[in-house]
């Protein structure tokens, strides 16, 4: 089964909705636009014509590469997500964190901070991506209300058959501050190429949102206890 990019499964998740609408099972709004070596064998050389000798058979040629030096290769994409219109599947993968832009320089004991709202995030991410809890790995970076919305909103997607697509997100923080055993971070959230599929409807999803983490300690590392969606302007800046 092909393997699509982003922008290959708008398109496709675009192409499906439309075939969908023209059979009567769409609504009737517009449709969103959407977003798009062999190896030779070794051959032996002919015996000389009238020599006394024949030449001898050539060894095959070996195309093993070299030891060392090969560039790393990612692992495959293995989550399918689903609810998504089309023949096509969407199989992608689901990172652990995800990258957090500091806002100037910033402590040690801060950076840790945006590390852990970088994995609160990513599994924020892959439950909005069709993902369960335990795919997600919500359980091990959230706590508290947001974990438990999260968890209905698993329940509500599946339901629903609710679910977005498009590349991962880009966040930027603002500002991060530590207290003790209390952290605050402000990121801006970026989402390219973002479509929102639910119970078969297609939209565009909008870009960019910002939102407040609150965050406390939790043995050795932070987990995410709250979340507070702000007025997205400053992000624009």
């Amino acid at each position: 089964m092909p393997v699509i990019t982003a922008a290959g499964r708008a398109a496709s998740v675009l192409s499906a909705v439309a075939v969908l609408v023209l059979t009567g099972c769409g609504g009737g709004g517009e449709e969103p636009v959407g977003l798009e070596t062999e190896a030779g064998l070794a051959t032996t050389a002919p015996p000389d014509e009238g020599g006394d000798e024949p030449t001898p058979t050539s060894e095959p040629t070996s195309t093993e590469p070299a030891d060392g030096g090969g560039e790393e290769v990612d692992p495959e994409p293995t989550f399918t997500q689903p609810h998504i219109p089309g023949d096509d599947p969407s199989v992608i993968d689901l990172p652990k964190e995800l990258d957090v832009e500091p806002p100037s320089e910033v402590s040690g004991e801060e950076q840790e901070v945006l590390q852990a709202a970088g994995r609160f995030m990513a599994s924020w991410q892959a439950i909005l991506f069709g993902a369960d809890e335990e795919q997600s790995g919500i359980r091990d970076t959230a706590t508290g209300a947001i974990l438990d919305s999260l968890v209905s909103f698993i329940a509500q997607a599946e339901e629903e058959k609710w679910v977005f697509t498009g590349d991962p997100m880009e966040l930027t923080a603002r500002s991060v501050s530590v207290d003790g055993d209390q952290a605050d971070v402000e990121l801006c959230l970026a989402f390219p190429g973002w479509i929102e599929i639910r119970g078969g409807g297609v939209t565009p999803y909008p870009s960019p949102e910002r939102y407040a983490l609150e965050l406390e300690r939790a043995g050795d590392g932070w987990v995410t206890s709250n979340t507070q969606e702000q007025d997205a302007a400053p992000c624009d800046q």
